[in-house]
């Protein structure tokens, strides 16, 4: 079964907002065996939403449509679909209380402007809405399904989950079987090439390559209703293949295998930044648990910071530079003693785009690791602009702590 996707909005085609709905929905759609074929981009205005509508109907049997269902004047989403699908509408005074009801739940004033809200197509079944007032709306024409859902993405995440998906299991006859297999530390040509024989050999599943600012991502998909190989069993080769490159599957991150390592292993750690800026310590306190593990975060960003805080030595910065192995590593050392941490994680270098210098260009990283019995380094060189550098300068750092606790395991 094929689907279109149409998302309503001036604010995505001036490029103010991503387009983050039609990437929601179009994974959402494979778990069902629905193909988006088309995902078109419209302003808030009827004709091009009316044009939308009918080149869709060409090319999908399902159509999904986000964007202009609010209260407001520029919200004719609504309008749109009962002229296109020849509707009257009609004032809903169940609706209207469930609304009124949302407001009271949640200790707000209730506007009358949301009276409009509780204007509704007669054609259309009613989606509720769950998080909002904007409510979806559901028309049938010939065999098409059109599914009418609000621009707010857990909005219309919700609908997705709780409402639409009911449908989608009636119509996905080969439902997808999906796994994420992620990598650090090798670009996509390199991914690529390790596992071409391997794409060769088990030519009856998809494959994609999928690199992002964390890695690249190996996607396979496969339709269930073939008999084929387990997904267990693929992802088993490929950790044969490319190894401790491999760092987590599906929604895991780096932050989260680390949570998992730590927390299993009862360690604790602490951690020193200069050019991530913090960026580490938010990473690791943004998994749910984290006080388990994580005693603190400090950011030193100046030598004098480094010399008063983590008692690095002023001559180790005199002669080897603050950006250096030697300085991560009294920094990790630094904040381990400090927090009596089991270990201790530093980061410093040259985010740019200034401050390179000889044998130190800019995108130069050191990391440092300590244990109670050992402590390294690690030399990165990674050159963007600022902000990507200190994201991957965090990949990095966090991906050398994943390696380095599989050593102490």
């Amino acid at each position: 079964m094929n689907s279109v996707i149409i998302s309503i909005g001036n604010e995505l085609l001036s490029g103010n907002v991503a387009n983050t709905n039609a990437i929601f929905i179009s994974n959402f759609l494979k778990k069902y065996g629905i193909s988006v074929k088309q995902i078109l981009i419209v302003p808030d205005e009827e004709e091009s939403i009316l044009d939308a509508l009918s080149k869709a109907e060409n090319y999908g049997s399902v159509i999904f449509v986000t964007g202009g269902l609010g209260p407001t004047h520029d919200d004719i989403t609504k309008k749109s679909a009962a002229k296109y699908f020849k509707s009257d509408i009609k004032f809903h005074p169940d609706v209207l209380d469930r609304i009124k009801q949302f407001f009271i739940d949640r200790k707000i004033k209730f506007s009358n402007t949301n009276n409009e809200q509780a204007l509704l197509p007669e054609k259309c079944n009613i989606i509720p809405n769950a998080n909002g007032t904007a409510q979806g709306m559901c028309f049938k024409k010939e065999n098409k399904s059109f599914y009418f859902m609000p621009g707010v993405p857990f909005e219309m995440k919700k609908m997705m989950h709780d409402s639409i998906s009911k449908d989608l299991d009636n119509f996905g006859k080969s439902k997808i079987q999906e796994k994420l297999i992620r990598t650090f530390g090798l670009p996509e040509s390199e991914v690529y090439s390790q596992i071409k024989a391997w794409i060769k050999k088990n030519n009856d599943i998809g494959v994609s390559l999928l690199p992002t600012l964390d890695g690249v991502d190996i996607q396979l998909y496969t339709d269930q209703s073939q008999d084929q190989k387990d997904l267990k069993t693929l992802c088993m080769e490929l950790e044969g293949i490319l190894g401790e490159k491999i760092y987590g599957f599906d929604n895991e991150n780096l932050e989260t295998v680390i949570a998992n390592t730590l927390i299993d292993s009862k360690l604790t750690i602490s951690v020193a930044e200069s050019c991530t800026g913090g960026l580490i310590s938010n990473r690791l306190t943004d998994i749910p648990g984290s006080s388990g593990y994580f005693l603190s975060g400090i950011v030193t960003y100046s030598n004098k910071s480094k010399i008063n805080f983590l008692d690095v030595n002023p001559k180790t910065i005199q002669s080897f530079g603050a950006v250096s192995h030697e300085t991560a590593k009294e920094m990790a050392v630094g904040i381990r003693k400090k927090n009596n941490s089991n270990i201790g994680l530093s980061t410093t270098g040259i985010a740019g785009p200034t401050g390179e210098t000889v044998g130190k260009p800019i995108g130069t990283l050191f990391v440092g690791i300590s244990f109670a019995n050992t402590t390294n380094s690690y030399k990165f060189i990674y050159n963007r602009n600022r902000l990507i550098n200190k994201r991957i300068f965090s990949q990095f750092a966090l991906n050398r702590l994943r390696l380095e606790l599989q050593k102490h395991e």
